[in-house]
């Protein structure tokens, strides 16, 4: 049976049974593969995939974005940031967050509100993938 060896941290495996002087600091393994979760690179190493981030949804449902608001305690400053805008764009802001089924991320109401309320373009894209594991 072949030993191989993890070398350093770059997980480059050898063959320890044809080269016993390895480098400090490799662990022995009966197999070529240094853990289930490493993956092998076209170079010849292993390497841990990284997780993808999640997409930032396009949309959620109006349920989901405000219990996602209300998990961050932001539910009542969005509702009386909506109240508060004025003329007919006030109007039309007040007749989607009431009976809209779902909230564009990219839709002027989102951007006007998160510009009113002082958030991120970032923080709002974490709060509609919050709002979207609800």
């Amino acid at each position: 049976m072949k030993i191989y060896a993890i070398i350093g941290s770059s997980a480059e495996v050898i063959d320890h049974t044809s080269n016993p002087k390895c480098p400090d600091g490799y662990i022995e393994m009966a197999e070529a593969r240094p853990t289930p979760d490493h993956v092998a690179q076209a170079d010849g190493t292993w390497a841990i995939p990284q997780p993808t981030p999640d997409p930032i949804p396009s949309s959620v449902t109006m349920r989901q974005a405000r219990l996602a608001l209300l998990g961050t305690g932001m539910l009542d400053a969005v509702s009386a940031g909506v109240e508060a805008m004025p003329g007919v764009n006030g109007e039309a802001a007040r007749i989607e967050w009431e009976y809209a089924a779902t909230v564009e991320r990219d839709s002027p109401l989102i951007n006007g509100l998160s510009v009113a309320i002082g958030m991120t373009d970032s923080q709002v894209d974490e709060l509609f993938l919050a709002a979207s594991k609800l």
